[in-house]
């Protein structure tokens, strides 16, 4: 297999991350996963980092971030284009998350919005902010929708990731987030390949789907679940259709390497164990 190049960068991502240390009953796993970007980065000096939300337990406040998630995930904030969760509005307008990103140097879009996307070499990212209910609804014709619009209207890249924290669909506790259907849509219409996406503490990976989850192995959404970034995980209560590979066993991130109209992907855990890993191509 050809080494990435600069055009084809290598990302880490995964959500539900940083534990305050006072609260000892939870695992708080951030440091050992932020390790094991650290081991990624040393082989690839390039490397992506995708933050999914839920960054900073349990109010996401600006004291909080500079206490414990710069310890550990913000050593690579250099590197790093993160996404809002709920535990980010838990302090009001997320003040506490685009305060700190703001104070580093990492540009997370507009504070009323959270929105962004950038193209690195051959691919383009779409960083959504899935709190619908915080930022006017997630619906055909909100802002975030009209924006997303334009901007897939505007992309030349072939190959397209798109990240947000709630996922579209979960076999997790917290389930599925029906309201980004609308998005899903446009994702879809316009031929992206991967959705990643973090709120359920836990690793699942769906077939490629439509968004009214048929199944469409020529140009489906494929979608994942990495709520493993170090609080605690969390069971699954049922099991969806589609959904292909889940894993509540381990904590660890899902790595992404970009090809020439392709890629590959690989969950590794903690131990630097490879859970589960396959191909993908652009459409």
């Amino acid at each position: 297999t050809p080494a990435p190049t600069p055009n084809f960068p290598v990302i880490v991502a995964a959500g539900d991350i940083s534990c305050d240390s006072a609260t000892p009953q939870l695992p708080c796993k951030s440091k050992e996963t932020s390790d094991l970007i650290a081991a990624e980065r040393a082989l690839h000096p390039a490397l992506i980092v995708l933050p999914l939300g839920d960054l900073q337990y349990e109010s996401g406040t600006l004291a909080e971030f500079t206490k414990n998630y710069q310890a550990t995930w913000g050593r690579f904030n250099e590197n790093s284009h993160p996404t809002p969760g709920n535990h980010e509005y838990e302090t009001r307008n997320a003040t506490g998350y685009f305060d700190y990103f703001a104070k580093v140097g990492v540009a997370v879009g507009a504070r009323n919005e959270g929105w962004y996307s950038y193209t690195l070499g051959d691919w383009h990212f779409i960083a959504l902010n899935s709190n619908c209910g915080n930022i006017g609804g997630c619906n055909a014709g909100s802002a975030q929708h009209r924006w997303l619009q334009a901007d897939l209207l505007q992309s030349r890249q072939k190959c397209t990731v798109a990240y947000m924290h709630h996922p579209f669909l979960s076999s997790g506790q917290n389930g599925s987030t029906p309201a980004l259907l609308p998005l899903m849509r446009l994702l879809y219409e316009n031929n992206v390949e991967l959705v990643l996406a973090g709120h359920d503490h836990l690793y699942e990976r769906f077939n490629p789907i439509t968004p009214e989850q048929v199944p469409d192995p020529a140009k489906g959404l494929r979608l994942f679940t990495v709520g493993t970034g170090g609080r605690d995980l969390y069971e699954f209560p049922r099991v969806l259709p589609n959904s292909d590979v889940r894993n509540n066993q381990n904590f660890g991130v899902l790595r992404i390497t970009m090809r020439e109209s392709a890629y590959d992907w690989a969950f590794v855990n903690i131990g630097g164990m490879v859970i589960d890993s396959g191909p993908g191509i652009c459409f």
